[in-house]
């Protein structure tokens, strides 16, 4: 158990400790750290021993230890989501600065210059903290051609993979530059080419463009939505339709069995 200021500590479950009870004693904003290497470190161990055993780590800790110098842990133990044995998800830099009602924060992509411009020059005139991320496929890395960059970086915009919002400082958020908001998916793609119509891109069509995944997507079996999908799909629409609350399009949340309807609706194969 811990105070508060310099002579900060905390305690965590440790199974190699001699006291009655397993447990660790770790200083400063060290503790979640240290809880999730205890974590990682005890569900691999009960892997190998094949037991079907979760572990779980009880951390107290003071307001240093998570609001103050442990807070960068603290947000990365959480991200993680191993906690409750899962790994769907992972960390969201601009959704933990908007959680902070007094930073600018944003999401771009770079196939939409004119808004990132704009964007960019109310982030930098704001007299606070500001977060902008970008959305930009590396296509050298991808030994694709120069115009891919902001070919995927729409197509994955269409997809609701990559969302791009808005959250100027005790405003509600603004989802606006997306491709009909009011909508779960886009109805109709926009080309790079004038007067070229298309279907709007699915993470599937995205996928299929990127050299790390096209094997395991060929390697699915027909009318068998892949697990990449599935999962990058299931964390993206709800992220998208939570979104749409927060911009005021809708009211409520749907259930994740209606998620999963839709999801199966978009993947007809």
């Amino acid at each position: 158990i811990n105070a508060t200021g310099c002579n900060e500590v905390s305690e965590l479950v440790n199974p190699f400790n001699a006291r009655i009870y397993q447990s660790g004693h770790y200083g400063f904003g060290t503790a979640s750290a240290a809880a999730l290497g205890a974590k990682f470190a005890l569900d691999q161990a009960y892997a190998n021993g094949f037991n079907d055993v979760l572990s779980k780590i009880i951390v107290f800790a003071g307001d240093g230890a998570i609001y103050d110098i442990g807070n960068g842990p603290f947000n990365y133990a959480l991200g993680e989501n191993k906690f409750a044995g899962k790994t769907t998800l992972h960390r969201r830099i601009v959704s933990q600065a908007t959680a902070i009602s007094h930073v600018y924060s944003a999401k771009l992509t770079v196939d939409n210059p004119f808004y990132a411009i704009k964007i960019l020059k109310e982030a930098i005139a704001y007299c606070g903290p500001s977060v902008v991320e970008f959305f930009s496929y590396c296509s050298q890395g991808q030994q694709s051609h120069d115009y891919a960059g902001p070919l995927v970086s729409r197509m994955m915009n269409e997809a609701r993979n990559w969302q791009i919002q808005v959250r100027r400082p005790f405003q509600k958020l603004d989802i606006s530059a997306n491709p009909e908001p009011d909508q779960v998916f886009p109805t109709k793609g926009k080309s790079f080419k004038k007067g070229v119509k298309r279907e709007p891109a699915t993470f599937h069509d995205v996928v299929g463009m990127l050299g790390q995944f096209r094997r395991h997507i060929l390697s699915q079996e027909e009318n068998v939505i892949p697990e990449l999908i599935e999962v990058n799909e299931m964390v993206s629409l709800f992220r998208w339709i939570r979104n749409q609350c927060l911009a005021g399009y809708r009211d409520a949340m749907p259930t994740e069995e209606e998620v999963e309807r839709i999801i199966m609706e978009r993947y007809k194969f």
